[in-house]
């Protein structure tokens, strides 16, 4: 079982275009490395919304656009439907990785853990 103190690393840059909705689509392939070697990489075309956080104002404000490679990959990883636990687990990786702070992590972390299964299951 994957643990959120293992390392990763993004090996490729993130290439987004805006469409519209509030959707992006991603124009180069995004790779993010785990360090038992799993590689994890999304496709050019893969539409994402980045970080879905509730509009509630000081919220949205407080967390959005904090760890946007690592919601590409997030995202990613739940429309395959990849283990939810373990896709949680390396947003969180993921999100150390792109250098947001524990003390946003966390909240942000959590807040996957309690409400990600809304989306999970709708994709």
């Amino acid at each position: 079982m994957l643990k959120r103190s293992e390392r990763g690393k993004f090996t490729t840059p993130l290439v987004l275009n805006y469409l519209k909705g509030g959707r992006w689509v991603v124009r180069k392939p995004l790779t993010f490395k785990l360090g038992n070697g799993k590689e994890i990489t999304v496709p050019v075309n893969f539409s994402t919304d980045l970080d879905s956080v509730p509009r509630i104002p000081f919220l949205y404000a407080w967390l959005k656009g904090r760890a946007t490679k690592a919601a590409v990959v997030h995202d990613f990883l739940y429309v395959k439907k990849h283990n939810r636990k373990e896709a949680d687990t390396i947003f969180y990786i993921a999100m150390r990785e792109e250098g947001v702070p524990a003390w946003r992590r966390w909240p942000i972390y959590l807040a996957v853990r309690s409400f990600g299964w809304l989306f999970y299951v709708k994709n």
